[in-house]
């Protein structure tokens, strides 16, 4: 199931999910792997499939440790070697590429998708789109990598 949940990014990435290293900018780098991951996200019926994992990982952890290793933890660690790459050509300084990665992941899936994981209800009026999202996280990530 998580092979199969996860098929969907995979099938993305060998469709041209991911423009050659270096051949376009940073920002559009940033923002075109931002929008394919919430295409992904909003697409797959994530926060569902998230709820389920957590709730099943309480009593089988491998639930929740295969859930990253399909899927997350590739494409976290796929996208830390994007920003090494462009590091290394001086587009972008990141020294620990890695941390950079989950903290942009962060800057998006906090305000546009942990929040319908907590059902958090009525609240979720107060959150912004996935676009204000995106752009806030670019601007933010290249004030500090760019």
């Amino acid at each position: 199931m998580l092979n199969d949940h996860w098929q969907r990014l995979r099938a993305g990435r060998e469709e041209g999910m991911d423009a050659p290293v270096l051949a376009i900018g940073a920002e559009e780098m940033l923002r075109g792997f931002a929008e394919r991951m919430m295409a992904f996200v909003e697409g797959a019926e994530q926060v569902d499939f998230t709820r389920l994992v957590i709730a099943e990982s309480r009593r089988t952890a491998w639930i929740g440790r295969e859930f990253y290793e399909v899927g997350k933890g590739p494409l976290v660690h796929g996208f830390a070697n994007t920003l090494r790459a462009y590091t290394q050509a001086g587009a972008l300084r990141c020294d620990d590429p890695l941390l950079a990665a989950h903290q942009f992941f962060g800057l998006i899936l906090e305000c546009v998708f942990w929040p319908y994981v907590m059902a958090i209800g009525p609240a979720t009026s107060e959150l912004v789109t996935t676009e204000v999202a995106i752009d806030e996280a670019v601007k933010m990530f290249l004030a500090r990598y760019g």
